[in-house]
């Protein structure tokens, strides 16, 4: 009997494994033009029918600029696929600023440094797997 009670003490203190794992994603933003302003970062899980929507960002970070790259880890994150976006908040007004044709004005990118077309691209097109760590980048279109 006191066996059953150490077990089911053991699983409270240290329960099974689940989904956080303590993964965690290095992403470094390269092709900076100006260090001034900020680069916003929001970062995406698992979600592709809401992608690229405001309100399902996972996380989302502003990292001051001082040069032409910045480097950021998102810690702690559960397994499974995310998508990045990324722009260059030059005036720090808070948004990507587009032109009257709905193109962005200050740099932009994407994981795995899609290149949009016509649109913004697709959840599947831009995601990526995380087990344990992951390293990527993304080059800012200017």
């Amino acid at each position: 009997m006191l066996h059953i009670i150490f077990a089911f003490l053991s699983l409270i203190v240290n329960p099974v494994e689940t989904a956080t794992v303590n993964s965690s994603i290095t992403l470094t933003v390269t092709n900076i033009e100006v260090p001034k302003g900020y680069v916003v970062i929001s970062l995406y899980q698992n979600n592709p029918k809401s992608f690229p929507d405001e309100k399902a960002i996972y996380k989302k970070i502003k990292i001051k600029v001082k040069g032409k790259s910045i480097k950021y880890t998102f810690k702690n994150l559960p397994k499974g696929d995310y998508a990045i976006i990324a722009f260059h908040d030059k005036n720090s007004d808070g948004d990507c600023n587009i032109n009257f044709v709905g193109i962005p004005t200050e740099g932009y990118g994407f994981s795995q440094n899609v290149r949009p077309k016509l649109s913004v691209p697709s959840f599947n097109d831009v995601k990526f797997s995380v087990t344990t760590h992951k390293n990527t980048s993304i080059q800012l279109i200017n």
